[in-house]
């Protein structure tokens, strides 16, 4: 089990679930670049997410 599976079973989170859980599987065998990319791209998703929920409170 990954450290972010639990996140496909919150409804929530499914957005930016499998993003991060690729990032995680590709740390061990990508490039340090490549790796970087794909941990990027899940923080931008997950911040995204945020942002969206914070505007619907406004």
């Amino acid at each position: 089990m990954a450290n972010f599976n639990y996140l496909e079973e919150i409804p929530e989170f499914k957005n930016f679930a499998s993003i991060c859980i690729e990032a995680e599987k590709r740390w061990r065998t990508d490039t340090p670049v490549s790796c970087v990319k794909e941990i990027r791209t899940a923080l931008e998703m997950a911040i995204r997410w945020l942002l969206d929920g914070y505007i619907i409170l406004i």
